[in-house]
């Protein structure tokens, strides 16, 4: 990770990466902030007991959108969504 940051910092340029649960600590100690959550629904009306089943065997765990900004710089930081965008 340390590489990693030191690279995008090296180059100023923002990163960005997809976490688990478990995993998310360990992006935000090197600056990364989680910027929306990603889970799959998969409910359905009248589901019957082997769509639930399934539904509970085969669905994915939801993932995080992380992102840092270059040199990890907050205060000062756009949203990925406002960059490039003028006033």
């Amino acid at each position: 990770m340390q590489w990693g940051v030191d690279k995008a910092d090296e180059l100023d340029i923002e990163a960005w990466n997809e976490a688990s649960a478990m995993g998310k600590p360990l992006y935000e100690k090197f600056g990364f902030r989680s910027l929306f959550r990603f889970a799959f629904d998969t409910e359905k009306k009248g589901a019957s007991d082997e769509w639930r089943r399934m539904e509970h065997e085969m669905t994915p765990y939801p993932f995080y959108a992380m992102w840092r900004p270059r040199k990890g710089v907050w205060d000062e930081a756009k949203m990925p969504w406002e960059l490039g965008v003028q006033p």
